[in-house]
């Protein structure tokens, strides 16, 4: 774990981070009080979407704040939840015609904050409802009282929910098809060390020898710690083994068909190296294919939700036929708001996927 900072003090840093953000969009605006950052040019004819939480998660989440994605943002202290009044502030700044959408990650303050809000902004006027994504398997049936925790597949939440959102739809088939999607999804985190938060002196470490399977976003202790490290194919057949394994009575959250059409969601956390994020992922499709006969229709890798300077990375895994069974939409819908471009940090890993190749045909052979 590094403890090196440019900026050693976190006194001021969320605020100013956040206005060197926006920068890149001209569109947004950050109301610093509050610290909202929201779009200028939104539509109030159409559905709006807010999501936040804690600082340090970069990009996650005034990165996503644009055309079919979010249209605000609501950001807190560093791994600490927004409060309600700043929540209410955001609700306020973006007021639609057709209802707004919160969507959060299960943690206990953004439950409560953005729960409060929500009644509040209900009481003023607004037309309001919360959709809160917990998709860590780590935290089996019944390792807590308050579920499973939120990770990086909530940005494919909002990926989708934002893609119909600007398509026009209703309220109620946003809501829907947020809900249903949540739902289908599985992830778990793996790191090699713990992050380091600017400004603290005492931090947890792992071992040299050490690797931690489902830790959270936050630090937080991890399901297991595997010791002696395990190979990176060992690794990523235990996370695939945790996620898919309909039999495990514990994590068995989500069935996949022979024929259902899936995504996969590789966050990087912060601190791993691109050209191992992108060995990462070429393995992990590798052993989709191979083990459990599973090629997603879509492949999305990078910054996602991040953990500030965390050498980890989170797995997730969608079942959006199942998601499609649940809500209004078909699947070649639910791809196309997946793929519907926006102004927002999402095209950094979303690429160009409406057309696809198979991986075979992508690899050039060698002439015999």
């Amino acid at each position: 774990m590094s403890k090196r900072h440019l900026f050693d003090s976190p006194e001021g840093l969320v605020n100013k981070a956040l206005k060197g953000i926006i920068r890149y969009n001209p569109s947004l605006s950050f109301d610093e009080a509050n610290r909202v950052v929201f779009d200028s040019d939104y539509d109030k004819s159409k559905v709006v979407l807010i999501s936040g939480g804690g600082s340090g998660h970069e990009p996650g989440w005034s990165g996503y704040v644009g055309q079919n994605m979010l249209t605000a943002a609501v950001q807190g202290d560093i791994f600490a939840s927004p409060s309600t009044k700043q929540i209410v502030a955001g609700v306020d700044a973006v007021p639609s015609e057709k209802g707004t959408i919160l969507v959060i990650t299960n943690y206990t303050g953004d439950c409560l904050h953005f729960g409060l809000a929500n009644e509040k902004a209900n009481a003023k006027g607004h037309q309001c409802r919360t959709i809160i994504c917990s998709d860590d398997v780590s935290v089996g049936r019944k390792g807590s009282l308050v579920g499973r925790r939120g990770l990086a597949g909530q940005i494919g939440v909002l990926k989708v929910m934002g893609g119909a959102a600007g398509a026009g739809a209703s309220l109620d088939d946003v809501y829907n098809l947020g809900v249903a999607f949540s739902q289908q999804i599985v992830s778990i985190a793996a790191t090699l060390d713990h992050c380091h938060v600017p400004g603290r002196a005492e931090h947890a470490m792992l071992k040299d020898d050490e690797v931690e399977l489902g830790t959270g976003p936050h630090n937080e202790p991890g399901y297991r710690k595997l010791s002696p490290v395990p190979t990176p194919q060992d690794l990523v057949k235990q996370i695939l083994t945790h996620c898919l394994d309909e039999k495990d009575p514990e994590r068995g959250y989500v069935k996949f068909g022979p024929d259902d059409e899936t995504m996969l969601l590789v966050s990087n956390f912060g601190g791993m190296s691109h050209l191992e994020m992108g060995a990462l992922v070429d393995e992990l499709l590798e052993q989709l294919e191979r083990d459990w006969k599973i090629d997603p229709a879509r492949v999305c890798a990078g910054f996602l939700e991040t953990s500030l300077n965390a050498p980890a990375f989170s797995v997730s895994v969608i079942n959006v036929s199942a998601a499609a069974r649940s809500c209004s939409y078909s699947v070649d819908e639910i791809k196309a708001f997946f793929d519907v471009r926006t102004n927002t940090y999402w095209e950094s890993v979303a690429g160009a996927q409406s057309k696809r190749r198979s991986r075979k045909d992508q690899l050039v052979q060698a002439p015999k």
